[in-house]
């Protein structure tokens, strides 16, 4: 109790708990006036504990004894009750960057944190991905999937014509020359199979050899040609040899002004070996010791084709005493 001056005292009274009390003034045992009743609340800074007894410190905040009163959380910590207690550290896979928290937010997708108090979360770097908020760690992207930017909560897939072999950091490649891949998130490309080839690197599909070429091995970025004297078909793994054949022979007859006076055909089959002349009808024969040169067989888009003989065609003609002929040489 203070002395005030006149009639007025101060007095200093702590309560043990919040509720109301009655206060009366006693002096010699004996009690001087009318008493009074008082309602004891908490300060600004505090409010009720659940028991309704006592004051705490408001969430965010925590009794500070050196200040005598209720401070804020430093960042990194929070708080989330009433009462003195000290503010709790964040734990790893949380951060709170702001003082007074009453609670630590968790990392986002793509984020992370490792350790405890921190202000706030770090980034995934390229190559890696966190699909979930607050703990965890950034995990590698697999074979066939890339990320190329820091903080990613997914892994792309390459895209068609293109692969990654590896895992973690690294860029999509394009499929090389001779090589495919029609799916998404590929780790390898496929290479073209035999009778096929793809001369482009990156997308696109193998393609047969066209007629006339061939392709025996598998990967191949483009088609072999035939050789002469042989042929294939689309999408041939070897060529073939050209076939001897039979073939029909057209020959015009012609007069000595050259007008056309009328044609006859005769078979000639290909001998290997023996090209005589074939047998003349219908008023035409070979000149003597005259013989065709040798079929040559060509390679031509594919299939073989006939290069007719060149030969001298005589026209038979009645005289007296000798048989005279008119020549000309005739092409086919």
């Amino acid at each position: 109790m203070r002395y005030a001056g006149g009639a007025l005292y101060e007095v200093d009274l702590t309560m043990s708990q919040l509720g109301s009390y009655e206060l009366a003034l006693y002096l010699g045992g004996e009690r001087v006036g009318s008493g009074f009743r008082v309602l004891t609340v908490c300060r600004d800074d505090k409010r009720p504990m659940p028991d309704g007894l006592t004051c705490g410190c408001l969430p965010g905040l925590t009794w500070d004894d050196v200040m005598g009163r209720c401070s804020a959380c430093e960042a990194g910590k929070s708080k989330a009750t009433v009462g003195d207690e000290p503010c709790t550290v964040c734990p790893a896979g949380y951060y709170e960057s702001s003082v007074g928290s009453r609670a630590c937010a968790p990392c986002s997708r793509g984020q992370f944190q490792l350790l405890q108090g921190k202000e706030a979360c770090e980034m995934c770097p390229v190559g890696t991905y966190k699909s979930n908020e607050g703990l965890g760690q950034c995990q590698t992207c697999p074979a066939g999937q890339f990320q190329s930017s820091t903080g990613g909560h997914t892994c792309e897939l390459c895209a068609i014509g293109k692969y990654k072999e590896d895992e973690g950091q690294g860029d999509c490649l394009s499929c090389l020359p001779g090589r495919f891949q029609l799916l998404e998130g590929a780790a390898a490309c496929e290479r073209c199979p035999v009778g096929m080839h793809k001369g482009a690197p990156g997308p696109g599909t193998c393609q047969p050899c066209p007629e006339g070429k061939f392709q025996p091995s598998t990967g191949s970025e483009q088609c072999e040609e035939c050789k002469v004297n042989s042929h294939s078909g689309p999408g041939s793994i070897a060529c073939m040899d050209c076939e001897e054949r039979t073939f029909k022979l057209l020959v015009s007859e012609y007069s000595r002004d050259g007008k056309r006076e009328g044609r006859y055909a005769m078979d000639d089959v290909y001998e290997q070996g023996g090209f005589q002349c074939p047998e003349c009808r219908d008023g035409m024969r070979c000149p003597a010791n005259r013989h065709l040169k040798p079929l040559e067989l060509r390679s031509a888009g594919g299939g073989c084709r006939t290069r007719l003989p060149r030969y001298i065609a005589v026209k038979a003609t009645k005289s007296k005493a000798s048989d005279t002929t008119s020549r000309r040489r005739v092409r086919t």
